[in-house]
């Protein structure tokens, strides 16, 4: 258990880290049969973003362990007695397109969550639609479970990247944790849910809500001034903007504030 507790620090180190992806062709289960080559350097995947020295998901991690990154080490890998081989096999699974793994990645869905989470990301990435259904619940439930923070703040990254309208009431949701960690990433979650601004969930809104809350730390009310600033152009925006640059009870939010409102 503490070795999972450290994985899922990192795990949470890792989340909060950027959302950058990349773009990857589509290929349909039934026509990948083989693990594609590997690509020097090639440490991304589309909801992990770019992994980097000392993340323990890295394929470096799975080689140092004496795990091929081919299909039969990443099978070995999985069924070792190694969350951390776990971990990284998943990585590689997405990394080299293992689709045909994706019935051992899917049975990691019930493991413990920091394993869980890997598992449903890679199954995100390469499922069909329905594993990829399966998969954001599973990321979804490991939002919820406030006995795991760190892996909570794994999980709302992971759902920002795969943009789906499904998790917009896991992150409304996330955004009133009483955990500072899980409520930050759930604020920088948000900005990837722009083309979902509408009546029933208005960004805006959200974080009008955020900003108001005497529970929010100076920490999580200066992002979200950041997230507010990169919203479009509105008069209730730039109201909101110049309320906290006058109102809220921290310098270092009001001048977040005072710098992003329009002049």
């Amino acid at each position: 258990m503490t070795e999972l507790r450290l994985v899922a620090t990192m795990l949470m180190l890792a989340a909060c880290g950027g959302t950058e992806s990349r773009k990857t062709a589509p290929v349909a289960p039934d026509q990948a049969t083989e693990c594609r080559p590997r690509e020097p350097g090639d440490d991304t995947t589309p909801l992990r973003g770019t992994l980097k020295e000392p993340d323990p998901r890295r394929p470096a991690t799975l080689t140092s362990k004496g795990f091929a990154l081919d299909a039969p080490g990443l099978s070995r890998a999985l069924a070792a007695d190694d969350p951390t081989a776990h971990l990284a096999a998943l990585t590689a699974i997405s990394i080299l397109a293992c689709r045909q793994l994706m019935p051992r990645v899917e049975a990691l869905l019930a493991a413990p969550a920091p394993t869980a989470v890997e598992a449903a990301a890679t199954l995100a990435e390469l499922g069909t639609t329905a594993q990829r259904t399966r998969a954001l619940d599973r990321l979804h439930e490991a939002l919820a479970d406030a006995s795991w923070p760190e892996v909570q703040v794994t999980a709302a990254a992971y759902l920002a990247r795969a943009r789906d309208p499904a998790s917009v009431p896991a992150i409304r949701a996330a955004l009133r944790s009483t955990n500072e960690a899980v409520r930050l990433q759930a604020v920088i979650s948000l900005g990837a849910f722009a083309s979902f601004d509408e009546a029933t969930f208005s960004r805006l809104a959200e974080l009008t809500v955020v900003l108001g809350d005497p529970a929010s730390s100076w920490l999580v009310r200066r992002e979200a001034v950041y997230q507010v600033a990169r919203l479009p152009t509105s008069p209730e925006r730039q109201a909101l903007l110049d309320r906290v640059a006058a109102n809220d009870a921290d310098e270092r939010v009001r001048r977040a504030a005072a710098l992003r409102a329009t002049p």
